[in-house]
């Protein structure tokens, strides 16, 4: 009896002290998880906070390290500029992606951040073009972790958006997937493989996309509780089809339709994500060996709903309150399956967002709409008045003048001087706050003013002549109801460049931060905590707070 005693002790203290090696925290983390949430505003963590579980948010945030005044530093605030930020730790005027799209003088055509002739769509019938992170001029920090290892480390990016997947992967990516609106499937370019790999193929042929469509978008708690919110039919929203309140038929819409472009239009869209990116944890085995993995998950939906029904609406209230049980979900499956002090998430946005522009009708009784289309007509009267009867305009989006310098040159008039004297017209119109000549941002350097945000936006190959800044609560004027966004800007007033950024697992000590913190710093951080180089042309400081 004594022997079977002692051979029962012997056994547990072998299995606590295996049990006790198994949670040593690590050196290094095992996983990184990297989370965007598109147009999370700082604000919303506290409007909603009453409302969120205990796993969600709020555990990242009592659990982990909040970094309550983090920001973007540049101007010209887009998506696309901001996930490039992200992970290469320096601002557009080097890595490039100044915004979504931009006019390449040479050629007479835009350039798309992601688009790509070369390589074809994987995953998908389709002659759409491909995608490529190619047009990233600096190495991300998952890049250099990749080459510090021999690129044993698996880099694995997801995103309903084609640009948050590809420009989060970084130029060496191991696999990166964006949602397809024809098929409802996770589609990736023959950049990264050549065929689909057997699970994400697994994981479409279950559609799930159906399953979600199939079911109506109801509130999630009764509606009398949405008191964050403005009334559910506020007249202003654009909503589905005419359709502004609650229940969404979302079958009848995808029929409408004729695709599943609407399941990144709901909260499912967030799920629908999350679910996937569980799926590629387990099938490709992040975090299981020495080699630090990074997985990038891009939740989008959030972004889509508020440029449809608005900042303040019960739908973008409903949509939070879902996804922080998406949140809460992902973070109880990664402590099951690699333990909390294997991994660390980052958790931050690309941009806030901007009230209904109707909103600030009612308020201020005026029209907050700039017509960009009228305001180029007259200065193009202008110029020609002021030069002569030539083209000297050659195209413009809404935030960007792009002057035809050829024709400035053979007209011998000097560029600097007639970027001056564009900028100084422009900045006349009613709505405009700024209006900045390049050659200003070439003869000198700027900080914390908005020559400095504009410099970092600048990027000598691609960028125009001319930028232009909005007042506080001002919107370009659609061109066509169907382009009409209730939210998005792209200015660096603080409701577009303040935004959420969390730190939890691994390490990470319990506190807030309330020094001003750069969204650049997340790339060195990380460099520090990993002990591998910077991105090329990183150029943030790591959270020191953080480190310690």
């Amino acid at each position: 009896m004594k022997k079977n005693i002692i051979l029962v002790v012997i056994i547990l203290i072998s299995v606590l002290s295996v049990y006790s090696q198994d949670k040593e925290t690590p050196l290094k983390p095992k996983l990184i998880v990297g989370i965007v949430v598109e147009q999370m505003r700082y604000d919303y963590l506290f409007r909603y906070w009453d409302k969120f579980s205990n796993n969600g948010f709020k555990k990242l945030v009592s659990e982990g390290a909040f970094c309550k005044n983090a920001n973007y530093d540049y101007l010209l605030n887009h998506s696309s500029s901001a996930y490039a930020t992200i992970v290469t730790g320096t601002n557009p005027s080097n890595h490039g992606i100044i915004s979504d799209d931009w006019y390449l003088r040479l050629l007479n055509k835009t350039q798309n951040c992601v688009n790509n002739n070369e390589v074809k769509l994987i995953g998908v019938d389709s002659d759409d073009v491909g995608k490529s992170p190619e047009q990233l001029l600096s190495t991300t920090w998952s890049d250099e972790l990749k080459m510090s290892n021999f690129k044993n480390s698996k880099i694995i990016s997801i995103s309903m958006k084609d640009y948050g997947a590809v420009l989060s992967g970084g130029l060496l990516a191991d696999q990166a997937y964006w949602f397809d609106n024809k098929t409802g499937n996770w589609i990736t370019s023959s950049y990264y493989i050549k065929t689909n790999k057997k699970w994400v193929n697994s994981f479409n042929e279950k559609k799930f996309q159906d399953v979600y469509l199939n079911r109506n978008w109801d509130t999630f708690l009764a509606m009398q509780k949405y008191r964050e919110s403005i009334y559910d039919n506020y007249v202003y929203e654009k909503g589905f089809y005419g359709q502004i309140t609650f229940p969404y038929q979302l079958a009848v819409i995808k029929e409408k339709r004729g695709d599943y472009s609407i399941l990144e239009q709901t909260p499912h869209g967030n799920t629908y994500t999350k679910d996937f990116a569980l799926y590629a944890i387990i099938k490709e085995g992040l975090g299981k060996d020495h080699h630090t993995d990074f997985l990038s998950i891009s939740f989008t939906s959030c972004g889509s709903i508020s440029d449809i029904f608005g900042i303040r609406s019960v739908e973008i209230e409903d949509a939070y309150l879902r996804l922080d049980k998406d949140i809460a979900h992902l973070i109880s499956s990664l402590e099951d399956i690699l333990g909390k002090e294997n991994f660390i998430i980052y958790l931050t946005s690309d941009r806030g967002a901007g009230d209904i522009p109707q909103m600030f009708e009612e308020l201020s009784e005026r029209n907050n709409y700039f017509d960009a289309g009228s305001a180029m007509v007259v200065l193009s009267s202008y110029l020609r008045l002021l030069y002569g009867n030539k083209d000297w305009l050659e195209y413009f989006d809404d935030s960007q003048i792009y002057l035809n310098r050829d024709i400035i040159e053979e007209a011998g008039l000097s560029l600097d001087d007639f970027q001056r004297t564009t900028a100084n017209f422009f900045v006349q119109f009613t709505g405009v706050s700024n209006a900045i000549a390049v050659s200003d941002l070439q003869s000198g350097t700027f900080e914390n003013n908005i020559m400095g945000k504009a410099q970092n936006s600048y990027n000598q190959k691609r960028s125009g002549d001319i930028f232009i800044n909005l007042e506080p609560g001002w919107t370009v004027k659609p061109e066509t109801k169907k382009d009409k966004s209730l939210s998005a800007r792209t200015y660096f007033y603080s409701e577009n460049i303040h935004v959420p950024l969390i730190w939890y697992g691994w390490k990470i000590p319990q506190k807030n931060i309330y020094r001003k913190i750069n969204i650049t710093d997340i790339s060195s951080t990380i460099s520090f905590i990993l002990n591998i180089n910077h991105p090329s042309l990183s150029n943030g400081n790591p959270i020191e707070e953080i480190l310690e």
